[in-house]
């Protein structure tokens, strides 16, 4: 009796550890959600974070609590330009938690979106016309930045 109630619980625990993640879990949208909305037109762009142009060309990403201490942090997000054939360096987010503690996040290209309450790093080509399958999707939280949607 106890070895058939051992084989079930690990029999669930294991391929429901498969078939979920914490974000189909009521913790946050799954990656067919987004997959849906990155190959709309405006699906993720009208979620975009609104940054705020400093004179260093630095933009600052203004009101995010990441931390849950109900002051912002300081998010810093640099994305060079470039015209050139070769690609520019990467952009980086940078973030001071207001509670102590700090990490940084480079990708080639992305931009920031708040969905559902929470944030996320988006890199990947949005709107119907898109080459899919190449881009990722980040999580971002007091605990960092996280992938959690890959070749969308």
């Amino acid at each position: 009796m106890k070895l058939r109630i051992f084989v079930a619980l690990l029999g669930s625990i294991l391929f429901g550890a498969s078939t979920t993640s914490g974000y189909s879990q009521g913790k946050g949208p799954t990656c067919k959600e987004f997959r849906q909305l990155v190959g709309q037109q405006g699906g993720l762009t009208q979620y975009e974070l609104a940054p705020i142009q400093g004179a260093d060309g630095n933009r600052r990403i203004p009101g995010i609590d990441l931390d849950g201490d109900r002051v912002a942090e300081d998010m810093v997000w640099f994305c060079p330009g470039s015209s050139s054939r070769v690609p520019a360096d990467p952009c980086k987010l940078s973030v001071k938690l207001s509670s102590g503690g700090e990490f940084e996040f480079e990708e080639s290209r992305f931009f920031l979106i708040r969905y559902e309450s929470l944030v996320y790093a988006i890199a990947a080509e949005t709107g119907p016309n898109r080459s899919g399958g190449k881009g990722s999707i980040y999580r971002v939280s007091k605990a960092g930045v996280v992938l959690i949607c890959s070749k969308v």
